[in-house]
């Protein structure tokens, strides 16, 4: 959109009235008095030019400050297409425009940078891979530099990510499956020496029982019914006729052919004559019995057996399982393997046990490879014949050895590629981050295609409208481009963003604000004051000389190791450790008040210093503290700070509770003033008087009346010796219940002065006074307001012939843009207002400005009651844990006392950190942080404002590593 040009009343009178008059045509005195018209309209209008290029020279040269939001600009870029992406870049790295989306109403999808968006994605999913594969290897990708920039163009990035992707699956691939293959060879081996022992067991059994053992080449034995054991031997049927085990390959079986005689004629001549040896050895090793005596042909059943490895977590339901599904038809050795192996499939380190099952029947064999593959376990061929099973023995030791090198060679190639690519990888990173963040903020401009330029609007703060221009003739001149950009200034009515410029010791105060609400654009930043009045009333709750102390330093540590700090936080990503890293300086200035105030208290870890003298003696006019105290001399005062006589004393918790409590009252109250003055500032800045005589001058009354009164009353009472006048000190209590219950009249015990009770009376009509003030004032003025709005006037002056009108309308149709008085048919219609809706806000505002006064003042008694808790907890851990030791010490004396002072002033230390500078100082920060938000800023503080959030590539790579 290009920007329209601006009307004024005198360039509507000459595209109006003056382009319809005829060459020659004598000037009218009604002509005349239009040219004298548009004469005093065009120096007017130069005039307000001159103003406006003043202001704005002056917002640009004036200093930014934290109290009030700098002035923004609204302006338009209008960019050559071909220059577009350079110039993007510039402003990215200047990081001074918050763009405005002109395409809200297009879809995403067509949007015109798409397709090289949706690039910059696949390039993300691939680094994305790439980066979980460096940080599974346990490399860290170094830092780099967001201004640094990168030759590649996206293409090339994302051919180049492909590709590593490509080699990293390739090597990774491989390397899994070369050590699933390791894992299996150590299985077989396992396997073969287990087998081996459970047969030579076997053997040694048969022999020592019959002198039969179990010869070196197994195939199958054939079983026959016997009388003793339900089975007998065929003489016929042991003849090495039948089939024998199968050849089962790893976790899947062989090719399912029965192993025989015929088929193997190089095993059929060692089983000659040694059947009945095999039979025997078997049986007797299976049953514990000898050879059966042979009764007849009972059937063809031939005994096979499968091996493998199983884990040992499943084994008794592997078993169990086993032997339900072959009704007990089966025979079942188990070894357990020594040490942990690794799961082929799972790779994961694993107990696992060797099994030999002894079967019957072709059927069997089936049901059991199929529980066994449920189960996860692994079968592996075992050889009948010795040779074959040294044989492969040796060839699967050499072949470990072969897999161990191969295995370290391809670790070894992956790692080094891996690491090259980790150098990368952060620079590949915010390279494409950078490029994301310029093709959304590309969509958000406007494309004309018949002058094939970008268009685009954005907010700028004025102080850097002249670094904006530079950005765009640097991208002219980086992408040589034939026109220059063009930056204009709009005027427009939308709401501009807040910006405030901070630095390292406000910005965490400046979050404290914005965390609750951005303030509005001109009104006062509380943040400003926020900076004094937190740590302030951070340090009047947590009072204490030595545990302000140790926040001080704890809070110079971080300041002083800033950088340090910094970088440790973002490499731990602790949340913790980096709020705190963050808010350094608001710790230093919290543990600084603390101090502060904790020398007003005369508190140091619970106990009062006697650093001036105290003026309270005894009746001798010594400083023992025995006995009844005075003071030393008439109008003794302690130089600074509670007299360490009242320490002690038996009426020391009353007259502390008495002195801060009335110090929280006033200090409650001046903040409460103070957010009622800055309220006034902001109305005076927008020029609202409303705001001033109907919300400000009727809240002060209320509030000066009520408690600014009970503020003076406190002062008076603390100036006034009622000693020196022997009367009894007034109850403030009493003077605040009767200032409500019994206006006019004032008991002797809250009597302050003479005349009290006019004064009062007259505080309590203006308080009542000034409610109906607040409540009804601001709601009928602006309906009277309101009402003035209504009716027809025309648009500039009421001089305007019906012909100039004709002109003015026909002249705006020419330009395509329709003023305020065509669309409106020359009738101005004021905005909507809804009197019942202002009145029902009001009446809701000013009921809780009433309520919360009260409210907020009783809110501020916490001051006093967590400084209450702070003191007494100190001397609880003084009393109960270093006190004794210390007693101990004073009496006995000498090494007897060393360790349990050791002990004492260890456990006082970490008790008071854990508790009191962790634990209560939290709570101390969470009620500072409340007393801000509701009783100060609620006086004042809209909070609904837009944060001014610029495109710039500094804080996309900053949320980059955040998401991280």
């Amino acid at each position: 959109r290009l920007a329209p040009e601006r009307r004024t009343p005198a360039s509507i009178l000459r595209r109006g009235r003056w382009a319809d008059r005829l060459p020659g045509e004598p000037d009218s005195p009604k002509t005349t008095a239009k040219a004298a018209e548009m004469a005093r309209l065009t120096r007017q209008e130069e005039e307000d030019q001159k103003r406006r290029a003043q202001e704005e020279a002056a917002a640009a040269t004036a200093p930014s400050g934290l109290l009030r939001s700098e002035r923004m600009c609204m302006v338009q870029l209008i960019v050559q297409h071909d220059a577009a992406q350079v110039t993007v870049d510039e402003l990215g790295r200047l990081g001074s425009l918050m763009f405005v989306d002109l395409n809200e109403g297009v879809s995403a999808f067509r949007r015109n940078f798409m397709p090289e968006l949706r690039h910059c994605d696949e390039a993300d999913r691939l680094l994305r891979y790439i980066s979980d594969a460096v940080a599974a290897a346990g490399l860290k990708s170094p830092r780099a530099d967001w201004r640094d920039e990168l030759r590649d163009t996206m293409t090339e990035l994302l051919a180049e990510l492909d590709e590593a992707v490509r080699d990293i699956r390739q090597l990774t691939s491989s390397h899994r499956e070369l050590c699933a293959s390791y894992s299996a060879l150590v299985e077989l081996s396992h396997v073969l020496h287990k087998c081996d022992d459970i047969f030579s067991e076997a053997r040694a059994h048969g022999e020592q029982l019959g002198g039969v053992g179990v010869p070196s080449s197994l195939s199958y034995a054939e079983l026959v019914r016997a009388p003793s054991l339900g089975i007998a031997l065929d003489e016929q049927a042991s003849q090495c006729s039948g089939f024998g085990a199968y050849p089962y390959a790893s976790a899947g079986g062989g090719d399912g052919t029965p192993w025989s005689a015929a088929s193997h004629p190089d095993e059929s001549d060692q089983l000659d004559g040694t059947c009945r040896d095999v039979e025997s050895g078997i049986l007797g090793s299976m049953f514990g019995g000898g050879v059966a005596t042979p009764v007849g042909i009972a059937g063809a059943n031939r005994l096979g057996f499968i091996c493998g490895v199983v884990p040992r977590a499943r084994l008794p339901a592997f078993e169990r399982l086993l032997f339900r599904a072959t009704r007990g038809n089966m025979f079942m050795r188990i070894v357990d393997i020594g040490e942990m192996v690794r799961d082929p499939k799972t790779d994961e380190l694993v107990h696992k046990s060797v099994f030999l099952i002894f079967f019957s029947g072709e059927r069997s064999f089936e049901k059991m490879a199929k529980i066994a593959d449920a189960f996860g376990a692994h079968r592996y061929n075992y050889p009948t014949q010795y040779q074959r099973r040294a044989a492969l023995h040796t060839q699967v030791l050499r072949r470990l050895d072969e897999l161990s090198h191969l295995t370290d060679h391809v670790a070894g190639r992956r790692a080094s590629h891996l690491s090259r690519l980790a150098s990368r990888t952060h620079a590949w990173k915010v390279h494409i981050t950078k490029q994301k963040a310029a093709l959304r903020t590309l969509n958000c401009w406007n494309y004309d295609l018949a002058r094939r330029v970008l268009i685009a609007e954005a907010w700028c703060p004025a102080s850097l409208i002249d670094e904006t221009r530079g950005a765009l003739r640097r991208g002219v001149t980086r992408s040589g481009a034939n026109a220059a950009s063009i930056l204009n200034i709009l005027d427009t009515e939308d709401p501009p963003p807040t910006y405030f410029k901070v630095n390292k010791v406000t910005a965490a105060f400046q979050d404290i604000v914005d965390t609750y609400g951005v303030p509005r654009y001109g009104e006062i930043n509380p943040a400003a004051f926020t900076v004094v009045t937190f740590p302030f009333l951070f340090g009047v709750m947590f009072g204490d000389v030595g545990h302000g102390a140790l926040l001080t330093l704890f809070g110079a540590y971080l300041c002083y190791f800033e950088k340090h700090n910094l970088e440790r936080a973002a490499a731990l990503r602790d949340d913790i450790l980096t709020m705190a890293v963050r808010g350094r300086y608001m710790l230093l200035l919290m543990g600084v008040f603390s101090i502060y105030c904790g020398l007003l208290y005369n508190d140091v870890f619970g106990l009062m210093a006697d650093l001036f003298g105290s003026v309270w003696v005894d009746q001798s006019g010594g400083r023992s503290h025995q006995g009844e105290l005075h003071l030393a001399h008439h109008g003794a005062v302690y130089p600074f700070g509670i007299d360490p006589g009242w320490h002690r004393s038996a009426n020391e918790l009353t007259f502390g509770n008495s002195y801060k409590m009335k110090l929280s009252i006033v200090l409650g109250v001046a903040q409460m003033l103070l957010g009622l003055g800055i309220s006034l500032v902001n109305a005076i800045h927008h020029k609202n008087e409303i705001d001033i005589w109907c919300d400000f001058v009727p809240q002060a009354i209320f509030l000066l009346s009520i408690f600014g009164y009970l503020v003076f009353c406190i002062f008076y009472k603390w100036a006034t010796d009622w000693v020196a006048e022997s009367l009894p000190a007034p109850s403030l209590i009493t003077l605040l219940i009767t200032f409500f219950m019994q206006p006019g009249d004032v008991p002797p015990e809250a009597r302050l002065y003479e005349g009290q009770e006019h004064v009062q009376l007259l505080l309590l009509t203006l308080a009542f006074v000034s409610v109906p003030w607040m409540l009804l004032a601001k709601p009928l003025l602006l309906r009277k307001r309101h009402r003035a709005k209504l009716g027809y006037k025309t648009v500039h002056a009421r001089e305007l012939d019906l012909d100039s009108g004709r002109s003015l309308l026909r002249a705006s149709r020419d330009d395509d843009s329709i003023s305020i008085a065509s669309s409106h048919n020359g009738k101005l219609h004021a905005e909507e207002f809804d009197f019942t809706e202002v009145m029902v806000h009001q009446v809701i505002h000013s009921i809780e400005y009433v309520l919360g006064c009260v409210s907020n003042t009783a809110s501020y008694l916490r001051l006093w009651a967590l400084s209450l808790a702070h003191k007494q907890l100190s001397n609880v851990f003084w009393e109960m844990i270093l006190l004794p030791p210390l007693k101990s010490c004073r009496s006995s004396g000498g090494l007897h006392c060393t360790l349990p002072l050791f002990l004492g002033v260890a456990v006082w230390l970490v008790v008071t950190v854990a508790i009191i500078c962790c634990m209560e100082m939290l709570s101390a920060f969470l009620h500072a942080l409340r007393l801000h938000w509701v009783e100060f800023q609620n006086k004042f503080y809209k909070g609904d404002g837009k944060k001014f959030a610029p495109f710039s590539f500094e804080e996309a790579v900053e949320r980059m590593e955040d998401e991280e």
